[in-house]
C-alpha cells in the first residue's frame, strides 16, 4: 500500500520527500545529540569528590591510558612478575597456552556446528551423526579448558596479591613510614589500599590478561577463517559497524573510571570514620 503511494508520486514529490525525510534525519540526531549532551552533564555531577569539587580540575588531572598510566602500570607488573623465571612468569605463560587452546578449539567447534548443519539440511543423517559425536567429544578437552582458564586465573591473583602485598608491607614498615602516614598524614586511608585496593587491582590485572589477549588473537583466527565464507569485504563492513557501535557506546558511557576511584575513596572514607577518631 505505501510502496504503491510513492511509486505514483511526481518526480517533484518523490525530491520533496527526500528532502523532509534528510531534514526530519538532521533534526533527530541533533535532538539526540542534545540529549546525550545533557546525559553527559548529569554523569559529570556525579564524580564530584567527598569535598563537592570535581575530580578533574585540570586536564593534567584527567584518569585516562596515557603514557603516565602505561609507566605506573609497568613499574606495579614489574613487581609482580620480578622476573622471567618465577612462579609468576610461568603462570602467565601457563595461561597464554590455555587461551590460545581455547581460540582453536572454538574455531574448531563452530566448523563442526556448521558440518552438522549441511548434514541436517541435506537429510544426511550417517554424518550428522558422526558430527554430533565429535560435538560430544570436544566438549571435554573444552570443559578442561575453561576449568584451567578460571584456576589459573585466580592463581595469578593470589600470586600478583602476594607479591605486591610484602612489597607494599615493606615499604610501609621501613623508616617509620606507617607514623607518618597514620598521624602526620602522608598518605590517607592507608589501611584500605594496602588491603582492599590491592586485592581489586590484582584481580582485574589478572582478568585483563585474558580479556586482552583473546580477543586479539579471536579477531586474527576468525578473520582467516571467516576470509573464506565471506571474503574480506563483507569483513570490513563488519568491522566498521562494530567500531562505530563502539564508538557510539564510549560517547554514551559515564566516567567509570571516575566513578570507580571516588568508590574507593568513599569506602576508604567510610572505613576510617568507622574505626573512630585517632587517639592521642
Amino acid at each position: 500500500m505505501a510502496q504503491a503511494r510513492l511509486l505514483a508520486l511526481t518526480p517533484n514529490q518523490k525530491r520533496a520527500v527526500a528532502v523532509a525525510v534528510v531534514f526530519g534525519g538532521l533534526q533527530s540526531a541533533n535532538q539526540i545529540r542534545k540529549w546525550v549532551k545533557a546525559a553527559q552533564n548529569k554523569q559529570k555531577e556525579l564524580v564530584k569528590d567527598i569535598h563537592g569539587k570535581q575530580t578533574s580540575r585540570s586536564h593534567s588531572a584527567k584518569i585516562a591510558v596515557n603514557k603516565v598510566f602505561l609507566k605506573r602500570l609497568y613499574t606495579i607488573l614489574s613487581i609482580c612478575v620480578p622476573g622471567l623465571f618465577t612462579r609468576e612468569a610461568f603462570l602467565v605463560l601457563v595461561q597464554g597456552v590455555l587461551l590460545v587452546s581455547r581460540t582453536l578449539l572454538t574455531d574448531y567447534i563452530s566448523r563442526v556446528e556448521g558440518y552438522c548443519g549441511r548434514a541436517l539440511t541435506s537429510l544426511e543423517f550417517a554424518n550428522f551423526g558422526r558430527g554430533v559425536i565429535d560435538f560430544a567429544l570436544l566438549g571435554v578437552p573444552a570443559a578442561v579448558v575453561n576449568s584451567g582458564l578460571k584456576f589459573m586465573q585466580k592463581n595469578l591473583e593470589l600470586s600478583f596479591q602476594s607479591r605486591l602485598t610484602l612489597y607494599l608491607h615493606k615499604l610501609y614498615t621501613s623508616n617509620r613510614a606507617y607514623y607518618a602516614a597514620s598521624t602526620l598524614g602522608g598518605l590517607t586511608h592507608a589501611d584500605q589500599r594496602i588491603t582492599e585496593d590491592v586485592e581489586k587491582f590484582c584481580f582485574s590485572v589478572s582478568d585483563l590478561y585474558s580479556h586482552t589477549f583473546k580477543p586479539l588473537l579471536d579477531v586474527l583466527l576468525f578473520t582467516h577463517s571467516l576470509s573464506r565464507v565471506m571474503g574480506y569485504k563483507g569483513q570490513l563492513g563488519l568491522y566498521a559497524y562494530y567500531m562505530a557501535v563502539a564508538w557510539l557506546l564510549r560517547a554514551l558511557a559515564p566516567p567509570l573510571a571516575a566513578m570507580t576511584a571516588q568508590e574507593s575513596a568513599l569506602v576508604g572514607s567510610f572505613r576510617c570514620a568507622a574505626a573512630g577518631p585517632p587517639s592521642g
